[in-house]
């Protein structure tokens, strides 16, 4: 069990960010992007609360991280996140 005030930082994905339509590009491509997803996928299994957190851009791609708290610890998570999302310059989308 995480302790009151434990927070743990993971990567959203295990695949660094996939270009635009990725998932479009096949079954085989989308299996694999969609197994990459265990960080995020596999969390709310165990009961825990985690929130995502954009971080910026890689290659004009963007990238962010997964925070995750103790069982009914949200407001960790959510003070943390905003922690970060203050530092980080805004990530706006490329429309296509």
């Amino acid at each position: 069990m995480l302790a009151d005030d434990t927070i743990i930082l993971t990567p959203v994905s295990a695949e660094t960010p996939f270009e635009t339509d990725a998932d479009l590009c096949g079954q085989e491509r989308f299996d694999q992007i969609a197994a990459a997803q265990w960080p995020m996928t596999c969390i709310p299994v165990l009961g825990l609360p985690a929130i995502s957190v954009p971080t910026g851009l890689q290659d004009g791609l963007p990238t962010g991280v997964q925070l995750i708290g103790g069982r009914f610890r949200e407001e960790h998570l959510l003070t943390a996140a905003a922690a970060i999302e203050a530092e980080t310059p805004p990530v706006m989308p490329h429309l296509t």
